[in-house]
């Protein structure tokens, strides 16, 4: 790129003035910025921010790599700075969200993600000032606005996700030299593809080395040197990622640092809990009993084909009205029946559950409280969405009992939310019959949960159940056939009733790893879970607050492991230290009072703590410059003034223990810190320093008074 004498003259007045900004700056940092409540707060806000400019339509394309990533620009329309927005979009076929969310989330600051009810993943990072982690030299470490990316799955047969990367910076590097370099960090997503290819195609893949083929000019690397510190630490030194806070990486040097152009992961095998078709890498089984996990991929176990088939057989019956007759319509169950060519004809019963429920809190309740109704038992779990079950069920005069032996497979299609499930039978050695049960040929049995939307939200659910059992058995009796006519399809109308009364078991909606073992007590609704962490470390559990209506209790084990409250305390974020490999989550009635507690102590919010510590981040709901706006903008930086004030002598001491106490603090435990707000005191645990990278920003807090 060439400039002309004037306008070289002009940019470098520019920089030199933002440099002299920056180097002032420093030394004027509002101390309420570096508490790690504007930091949670500034997080939520890029995600925010991240989720409005991904679907506004005025970018302009600046051109297609030939990767096939597509890059644009636009301007932000939400500040007055000349920041630009640059954004990357590619599909890449083979990979779910998770898979590649896996990959992207390792670099971060200050980050926040969400996974809506589709399946879709954002993630977004903000930069932010800390004593904890001081920076280099010259420059304000706040000059990465926003990196956020969107994975959405767009096709679940052939697997294919949609990958929107976004990233705004604020620095000294002139605002054309600015765009030129930015427009290259879309790329990155291309980096990830081959990155994800290449550990398809070799579990052992190494990962490239840090320097790769997108190269930075030398301008490049003075731009990064204080927006993104290198991420590149030993696994060794890597501590758990936590809730909402990332690391910061500070070298112990004055040598030139560059943004990587992509997160490297650690070296490790990272199987994604949706997958169903990596590798589950798990340690030395103690044994060989058929429960334990298995190390190879689902695709490749016995049954796999018989499945698939089931699942096929299932979504035919399903869309295809040809032969079905409506034979009855009781508690709102439209009964059908279709010849099968066999004694018993294929059963279906269609409802709609209404109550805001998603399809996921009703296959919870079919699992976990409906299934208890007959006599079953796990045999081996592949995957997360595949298992070996044995099934009994109890006599009926003159019938004895039935068991079978069935493989069952959960498909989820992300596009609309539909959840499918199929059973069938097969023959396993090591579920021989027993003397006490005739064994059964289940054909199919499976569920279609599809989600109705009023907007974004979930107003009820499409739920059909068709079944196609052999009994061998070599006539049925017309009683017999009229009564399981009626009963078999009316369970739904049994799940319908008890969801409106009870609501639904918790659930785990997604973790990085597989679930061992689940127990659910009926009678004191408590939930008991085990997970096999499998290169992750957040697990997200979702609760009925109908069926806890005066709250719960929920522990874990290990000790280390936080929790948080999401979505108006339906979900709850369970964190741990990378290296864990075993998660205990226990789930009760909350017996003192109506709250909600982790480990018999109330889960603080943001919002509880101050409201008013996180204003100066609320998006102003008109941009135009009118002296109307200027004088409400003045009265609100009055109160913004006066709120700092309020706290100001608490902050100090913050700060002041921060600082006094950094090398002393480096082999004790965390610092215990009280704050006080208008009504009650609480205590924040804010972690040492460690001697070879700054502590990650994690809080948590505690209500003392």
């Amino acid at each position: 790129m060439e400039f002309d004498g004037e306008s070289h003259k002009r940019l470098s007045d520019r920089s030199n003035r933002s440099i002299r900004e920056y180097e002032t700056g420093i030394h004027q940092i509002d101390p309420l910025k570096m508490t790690p409540l504007y930091h949670v707060k500034k997080a939520k806000h890029a995600l925010s921010t991240l989720k409005t400019v991904a679907n506004e339509s005025d970018w302009n394309k600046m051109f297609e790599h030939s990767s096939g990533v597509v890059v644009y620009m636009k301007q932000d329309t939400l500040a007055d700075e000349d920041t630009p927005l640059i954004k990357g979009e590619l599909n890449i076929q083979g990979f779910t969200p998770d898979e590649i969310f896996s990959v992207v989330k390792d670099l971060s600051m200050v980050e926040n993600f969400e996974r809506s009810k589709s399946g879709t993943i954002y993630y977004a990072s903000t930069s932010v000032e800390t004593l904890k982690a001081p920076s280099f030299g010259v420059g304000n470490r706040e000059n990465l606005k926003l990196s956020g990316w969107i994975l959405k799955s767009i096709s679940d047969s052939p697997r294919c996700t949609k990958i929107l990367y976004v990233i705004q910076m604020k620095g000294w590097v002139p605002v054309n030299m600015f765009k030129v370099h930015l427009s290259k960090r879309p790329l990155v997503i291309n980096t990830v593809k081959e990155f994800l290819q290449n550990r398809h195609k070799n579990p052992g893949f190494t990962p490239p080395p840090r320097s790769s083929s997108l190269q930075h000019s030398k301008q490049a690397s003075n731009f990064n040197d204080n927006n993104v510190p290198d991420n590149n630490v030993p696994e060794k030194n890597r501590h758990g990622r936590h809730s909402f806070l990332g690391y910061i990486k500070e070298d112990e040097d004055d040598s030139e640092q560059t943004i990587p152009d992509f997160p490297i992961p650690p070296e490790r095998n990272i199987t994604s809990e949706l997958s169903s078709k990596k590798p589950i890498i798990i340690s030395k089984p103690e044994s060989q009993d058929p429960s334990k996990l298995i190390k190879k991929p689902v695709t490749s176990h016995d049954y796999y084909n018989n499945a698939k088939k089931a699942l096929e057989l299932l979504k035919f019956l399903v869309n295809n009205w040809d032969g079905w007759d409506l034979y009855a319509e009781s508690k709102g169950v439209k009964i059908y029946q279709k010849d099968s060519g066999k004694l018993m004809p294929y059963l279906r019963g269609d409802v709609t559950i209404y109550g805001g429920f998603y399809p996921t809190d009703i296959l919870s309740y079919i699992n976990n409280l409906d299934s208890r109704k007959l006599y079953g038992s796990i045999i081996e779990r592949y995957s997360f969405d595949y298992a070996l079950t044995r099934v009994a069920m109890k006599g009926t005069f003159p019938l004895s009992g039935r068991d079978f032996i069935a493989i069952s497979i959960t498909e989820r299609d992300p596009a609309t939310g539909t959840i499918w499930v199929a059973n069938t039978s097969i023959v396993d050695p090591r579920a021989p019959e027993s003397k006490n049960y005739v064994r059964a040929n289940l054909v199919i049995a499976g569920w279609v949960l599809r989600p109705n939307f009023d907007g974004e939200k979930i107003v009820s659910v499409d739920v059909k159940y068709i079944v196609d059992i052999d009994l061998k058995i070599n006539s049925v009796p017309q009683s017999i056939l009229k009564m399981l006519s009626m009963q078999v399809p009316l369970r739904i109308a049994n799940i319908d009733d008890s969801l409106q009364k009870i609501g639904f078991p918790p659930y785990i909606l997604s973790a990085s790893g597989l679930i061992k073992n689940v127990e659910f007590n009926i009678k004191t609704f408590q939930y008991d879970v085990t997970i096999s962490i499998d290169g992750g470390t957040i697990v997200e559990l979702r609760i009925s607050k109908k069926m806890y209506p005066d709250g719960f209790d929920i522990s874990a084990q290990p000790e280390n492991a936080k929790a948080e409250l999401l979505n108006d305390g339906e979900v709850v974020r369970i964190t741990v230290q990378d290296g864990t490999e075993t998660l205990h989550i226990k789930v009760q009635k909350n017996t003192k009072g109506t709250q909600n507690t982790f480990r018999s102590k109330k889960f603080v919010t943001l919002e509880e703590i101050d409201p008013s510590l996180t204003s100066c981040l609320k998006k102003p709901k008109n941009h135009k410059k009118d002296d109307t706006n200027k004088s409400a903008a003045t009265r609100t930086n009055d109160e913004s003034v006066a709120s700092n004030n309020k706290f100001k002598n608490q902050t100090n001491i913050v700060i002041k223990l921060s600082k006094d106490q950094n090398k002393s603090r480096q082999n004790k435990e965390d610092e215990v810190i009280p704050i006080r707000t208008e009504h009650k005191l609480y205590k924040f645990h804010i972690p040492p320093p460690s001697k070879s990278y700054p502590t990650s920003l994690r809080f948590s807090t505690q209500e003392i008074a």
